[in-house]
């Protein structure tokens, strides 16, 4: 990673319908959590904003105390959310050079792609955290640097994904290709694999018969007992 990147804000755009907030957690605590899970990965600089795009009900004061800025969308318009972080990330990397740049949402958004895509990698580093790195596509998985599951950065852990060019504390997925087996591997094929495959069949097993010693009656001492006219044996 770029010493420039390393101590660069970083300012985070986080959808929260598609990535809400768990029970037993506050803004306040995600807010600590994703600061943890970025300087374990080198990220010292500040976390200068969070804007949160949202179409429900919220407690505007949990928010706006811990420092977080509130959008409230049209839940009537499905695409307004997208326009608004489409503009929102098309400001941000017009006026924040050098700098890091984390969009927290559920899989694929057209809008947030493409102006995503288009950002020069030199002067903005993108961060990503998905609740569905599965279904989003591979064009945004091998724009971003490091992409977080969204369980995972809440509880400031480790990225599923990094070429920032530190070692993650679990074990690293390429953007690009992986070979395993022989084959190639997409990131998204790798998160679409099921954890442990059976490597026998119960039926290409080999059952093992314990052996049975067995001996002929001729080999076989057959004991008698003497007995004596007209008395019976003991």
């Amino acid at each position: 990673m770029s010493n420039k990147f390393s101590t660069a804000e970083t300012g985070i755009l986080w959808d929260i319908e598609g990535c809400p907030i768990p029970n037993g957690l506050c803004p306040g605590s995600i807010r600590r959590n994703i600061k943890l899970a970025l300087e374990n990965m080198g990220y010292h600089g500040e976390i200068s904003s969070i804007t949160v795009y949202y179409d429900t009900n919220l407690n505007p004061d949990d928010f706006e105390s811990v420092g977080i800025k509130l959008v409230r969308t049209s839940a009537i318009d499905r695409f307004a959310k997208g326009r608004w972080i489409f503009l929102d990330v098309s400001d941000w990397r017009g006026s924040h050079k050098p700098s890091n740049l984390m969009v927290i949402l559920r899989d694929y958004n057209y809008y947030v792609v493409k102006t995503i895509c288009s950002t020069d990698s030199s002067e903005v580093n993108i961060l990503l955290g998905l609740a569905q790195p599965e279904k989003a596509s591979e064009e945004l998985l091998g724009k971003a640097i490091s992409v977080w599951l969204w369980t995972s950065l809440l509880g400031g852990g480790s990225p599923i994904k990094d070429q920032s060019g530190r070692n993650s504390q679990q074990q690293r997925l390429d953007d690009s290709t992986s070979v395993s087996g022989g084959s190639s591997t997409t990131l998204n094929q790798q998160l679409q694999k099921p954890s442990s495959t059976r490597n026998q069949t119960l039926a290409q097993k080999k059952i093992r018969k314990p052996k049975v010693r067995t001996e002929s009656r001729s080999n076989k001492m057959i004991w008698k007992p003497k007995v004596q006219a007209g008395s019976r044996p003991n």
